[in-house]
C-alpha cells in the first residue's frame, strides 16, 4: 500500500507491541489482566520524571505523551504512545528513576506491571526476553526522529509528519488508513514540533484550505494522505534508520 511504502511509520514507534505479542493468553492474563488497571483522565500523570522506578505500563487504549521539562516553562515531547505500547521500561536495566514523565493526552486505560511480574515473565519466557532485549537498539534512532520534528526548519513538513505519525498510531488497528482521524490540541502539536501555537493554527488553516485535512476543535481528520506524505517527505535528511 502506498501509505506504508512512501512514509516510514515504523521509524516513529518502539517495537514494544512485538514484546507483548510473544505472550500466550495465560501469560498475558498474568502480566496484565491480573495486575492493576486504571482509567486516567486527560492531563493526568502516569509517572513523573525523577521518581523511583517501580514498574512499567501497558497502554490498553487512549494516547500518552512522554515529555521532559525543556526549561523556561516549555515542554519537550519525546514520544507519543497509543494502544498496545509499553511505557516506563527504559530504566529497567539500570534501575534509575524515570528519565521522563508520561501524561495522558486523552482519556486512557493503562495497566501497571510491577517489576516483580515483569522479571518473572522475562526469566520464564525466552521469546518475551528476546523481544524485550531488542528494544534497546531502537531508542536513540526513534527519540532522534521525534527530536528532528523541530530541527529541520520546515514547519509545514514537520507538521505533516507529526499528523501522519499520530494518525497512524491512533489508527493502528484500522486496516483502511486512507482517511485517519486524531484528537490532539494545538498546544501539544506546537510542543511536538517546537513552534509557536499561532504557527500551528496558521499551517493547519493552510492544510484545510488545500483540502488536506478538516478539523473541529482538537479533532483533525486527515483527508489527502498521499499529498501529506509528499509534503512530509520533502526534507527527509534528518530521519534516522
Amino acid at each position: 500500500m502506498i501509505l506504508f511504502e512512501k512514509f516510514p511509520y515504523e521509524k516513529w514507534s518502539f517495537a514494544t507491541r512485538n514484546v507483548m505479542e510473544t505472550l500466550s493468553p495465560d501469560q498475558y492474563n498474568f502480566l496484565v489482566i491480573e495486575q492493576h488497571i486504571k482509567d486516567y483522565k486527560k492531563g493526568e500523570v502516569i509517572f513523573q520524571q525523577g521518581h523511583s522506578l517501580d514498574g512499567l505500563y501497558l497502554m490498553l487504549n487512549g494516547m500518552v505523551k512522554k515529555s521532559k521539562d525543556a526549561g523556561g516553562g516549555k515542554e519537550q515531547i519525546l514520544y507519543i504512545a497509543t494502544a498496545g505500547e509499553l511505557l516506563g521500561y527504559h530504566s529497567i536495566p539500570t534501575g534509575d528513576p524515570y528519565p521522563d514523565s508520561a501524561i495522558a493526552m486523552e482519556k486512557s486505560k493503562i495497566a501497571f506491571i510491577p517489576l516483580e511480574a515483569f522479571y518473572h515473565m522475562k526469566n520464564s519466557s525466552a521469546a518475551f526476553a528476546q523481544a524485550y532485549n531488542r528494544l534497546s537498539g531502537q531508542e536513540l534512532s526513534i527519540i532522534g526522529n521525534y527530536a528532528s520534528l523541530g530541527k529541520s526548519g520546515h514547519s509545514e513538513a514537520n507538521l505533516a509528519r507529526a499528523l501522519l505519525v499520530i494518525g497512524y498510531k491512533c489508527n493502528y488497528d484500522n486496516t483502511d488508513k486512507r482517511v485517519m482521524e486524531i484528537s490532539i490540541s494545538r498546544h501539544n502539536l506546537a510542543n511536538l514540533i517546537d513552534i509557536a501555537g499561532d504557527n500551528v493554527s496558521r499551517i493547519l488553516g493552510q492544510f484545510k484550505a488545500s483540502q488536506l485535512i478538516t478539523s473541529t476543535g482538537s479533532k483533525i481528520r486527515l483527508l489527502d494522505i498521499p499529498k501529506l506524505i509528499d509534503l512530509a517527505n520533502a526534507p527527509f535528511e534528518n530521519i534516522k534508520n
